[in-house]
């Protein structure tokens, strides 16, 4: 059986299916993740990472059975892939899987300037009454 490394925690559905197919490991994000590494790299063949702690040289050598190098996330910058090809590890993560996500923060953030929404709210918690000299609150 495989032996994957959730270095971050994710989606309890995802580690349900790891579970069905491998050992799974989870990290904890309170604890020391050194000592998480230690125990359990030597015979990891897979990690998942979301990008918080650097999967690096030192790291990808203890993994004397690791395969793949999987991002829950788009980015890859944490990971050492020189080290991980030198070594025939396949680095792997999820190109654009933020973009809906993203497009809707944007617009959101778009709406709160145009309406003013932040000021809004700082007026109305202070509870101080407008004066003539404060601006319309929208447009």
């Amino acid at each position: 059986m495989y032996s994957v490394l959730v270095v971050e925690p994710i989606h309890e559905k995802g580690i349900e299916l790891l579970k069905k197919e491998t050992e799974v490991a989870v990290g904890n994000i309170n604890a020391d993740i050194q000592v998480f590494f230690e125990r359990y790299i030597e015979k990891a063949d897979a990690i998942i990472t979301r990008g918080l702690f650097p999967v690096n040289k030192d790291l990808i050598e203890k993994g004397k059975n690791l395969k793949v190098i999987g991002v829950h996330g788009a980015g890859y910058n944490h990971i050492d892939v020189h080290s991980a090809t030198s070594r025939r590890i396949l680095v792997v993560n999820t190109p654009g899987i933020t973009a809906e996500a993203v497009a809707e923060h944007v617009l959101g953030l778009m709406l709160a300037l145009t309406k003013r929404i932040a000021y809004a709210d700082r007026r109305l918690r202070s509870e101080s009454s407008p004066t003539q000299d404060e601006p319309e609150m929208s447009p």
